[in-house]
């Protein structure tokens, strides 16, 4: 034990370069100060109060202050909790690399000075922003911390650590985003009234928010980064060309897809399960044909299912679900010599209180070996990120049904990964990750397995506009 851990000393000396240096003991005082606040938790209709229309300064200002506020606190949280590691588990380049970046993070919320005029506001925002795009990437900073600490903690203490970084992390970015995009709207929909940006401060925000929308006509089914108009079936479909993109530009092929929709009959039900539509000739079928016009996110109209919802939480767990189902039907066939790929059934159906969504593949199934570990953060299986060769770095590991090596390139993963600043493939918190996200707002994720055929995957997704007092942030 002890040759080990000199051992592992000597390679965090050897990597010196990405720690920073220790916190004062007035910076540790001050972190501890905001740590031992109570968070003020927010109510999902509280939330959404910020930023009914139409949108008002003091709309803007109150969903500012309270950011400003509240998030300082939930850093100073974080910073605490990795400081509570064990040492020589804080001492890895990548773990520390984390920590500094949310006291980073936390210092330069906390410090800047109250916000009272729409000026303020715009700076803050613009400093709000930059945190929240710098903080992007601690998922898979971290999975390798954790990789080359896993002999010096628990599995079940490194496990517990990970949820609440990564479930606090979405509370971070929703109340952030939330107001980010409050932001936007607000001063889009005076550009369009106006015809002017209040000041360059206001025009920069502009054009650095992520998915920028133009025109009232767009931005009235939108409060903040919620979406009250979000059809599942379009965003699904975008995902679903994506991946085949990134399939066809690396491998030369990729599976078709289909997707079925249809609401429930009973819609008075009070049952909270959801009917799946199994019948592929029945609801709103849309089949994808390479080089068909298909290809262009339309069809379904007026049918669509529409609901309520953060589209960019739906969007990475349906990526991460479905960069799965395309890896291993495409390493399927190539393993049986198949001639066509199976395509990937999906199925969409509202029920009363949920939106189901059903990912059906002939990708082989996982093992039952594997199973039980498909939702596990699964850093035993992964080599360090900068020795791992092109065939070991795959999509989705802990989904694979042989739950190491794989078809797809670096330059694969890290396009897919560039669509929704997931965590990097390979590292085996996709999965992991993609339930916790299902489940933030009471929604679930189960996979069942019929192993050497495929997969059928189960995404609940609640209607979150019918319980928006009980579901706080």
């Amino acid at each position: 034990m002890v040759p080990q851990m000199l051992k592992f000393v000597s390679k965090v000396v050897g990597r010196r370069r990405y720690s920073s240096k220790s916190l004062s003991f007035e910076d540790e005082k001050l972190v501890l100060k905001y740590a031992t606040r109570d968070i003020k938790p927010v109510t999902l209709r509280q939330l959404m109060a910020h930023g009914r229309k139409p949108l008002t300064e003091s709309q803007i200002l109150e969903s500012c202050q309270y950011t400003q506020n509240e998030l300082p606190v939930r850093l100073a949280k974080r910073v605490v909790a990795f400081q509570r590691l064990p040492f020589i588990v804080g001492m890895n380049p990548y773990i520390s690399r984390v920590y500094y970046q949310y006291y980073e993070a936390f210092e330069r919320l906390r410090s800047f000075p109250p916000v009272k005029t729409l000026e303020d506001e715009a700076d803050f925002t613009k400093a709000l922003l930059r945190q929240t795009q710098l903080l992007a990437d601690v998922i898979p900073t971290i999975a390798q911390g954790f990789h080359e600490c896993k002999k010096y903690m628990k599995t079940s203490d490194i496990t517990s650590f990970i949820d609440e970084l990564i479930k606090a992390r979405i509370g971070l970015r929703v109340i952030g985003e939330q107001h980010v995009e409050l932001s936007h709207q607000y001063r889009e929909l005076m550009t369009e009234e106006e015809g002017n940006w209040a000041g360059e401060a206001q025009g920069d925000l502009k054009n650095e928010t992520p998915g920028a929308r133009d025109g009232a006509s767009v931005l009235k089914d939108w409060v903040g980064s919620i979406n009250t108009n979000l059809k599942p079936r379009r965003l699904i479909q975008q995902v679903c060309l994506y991946i085949q993109n990134v399939c066809e530009m690396h491998y030369g092929t990729s599976p078709e897809y289909i997707i079925n929709q249809g609401i429930s009959e009973s819609s008075s039900s009070t049952q909270d399960s959801i009917n799946m539509n199994y019948n592929s000739d029945t609801g709103n079928n849309q089949h994808n044909k390479r080089n068909s016009n298909n290809n262009n996110g339309g069809g379904g109209g007026e049918n669509d299912i529409v609901m309520t919802y953060i589209p960019s939480h739906l969007e990475y767990i349906v990526m991460e679900l479905l960069k799965n189902s395309y890896r291993a039907t495409i390493e399927h066939s190539t393993r049986n010599r198949r001639l066509f790929h199976p395509s990937i059934n999906i199925t969409i159906s509202k029920g009363v209180k949920y939106v189901g969504i059903r990912i059906r593949d002939e990708g082989g199934g996982i093992s039952k070996s594997n199973m039980s570990h498909v939702f596990e953060y699964s850093w035993t299986t992964v080599k360090d990120i900068h020795e791992t060769s092109a065939p070991n770095m795959m999509m989705g590991a802990n989904a694979s049904t042989g739950g190491a090596g794989g078809t797809f390139s670096i330059q694969a993963n890290l396009d897919l990964q560039a669509g929704t600043g997931g965590p990097i493939a390979g590292l085996g918190f996709g999965l992991p990750m993609a339930k916790l996200y299902a489940g933030y707002f009471g929604g679930s994720l189960e996979i069942m397995s019929l192993e050497g055929h495929g997969c059928d995957v189960f995404l609940k997704i609640p209607c979150i506009d019918l319980n928006m007092d009980k579901l706080v942030i």
